[in-house]
């Protein structure tokens, strides 16, 4: 579990540096200069911004993706370790098993 709450914290601080940058360059101006080479410059346009912008769903859908998938593996992985009869887990998580295993792509092991 926490693992599970690490991966959160560290995912959300990347979107959090991100929404950061974000800031920054909102109010920096329309060009970005190099700190190594004063000659090179880059141009801060409308469709860059609406890019960056856009990324941020991507961001957060990963991090809704991830933390999804990793609370399903803590519930298939407590169920395993504790070895949790199938008649005693509740009644929508054993029709969720059953409908997951009419799908040929799920193989009983």
């Amino acid at each position: 579990m926490d693992r599970f709450r690490e991966d959160f914290d560290e995912r959300s601080g990347e979107i959090l540096a991100y929404l950061d940058l974000l800031k920054f360059i909102e109010y920096a101006g329309a060009e970005l200069i190099s700190s190594d080479d004063k000659e090179h410059k880059f141009s801060i346009t409308a469709q860059s911004r609406k890019t960056l912008k856009g990324a941020v769903y991507i961001l957060l859908y990963n991090l809704i993706e991830s933390t999804m998938r990793e609370a399903i593996c803590l519930i298939h992985e407590t169920i395993y370790d504790r070895n949790v009869e199938f008649d005693k887990l509740r009644k929508n998580i054993r029709s969720e098993i059953l409908k997951r295993l009419k799908n040929e792509s799920v193989n009983i092991e």
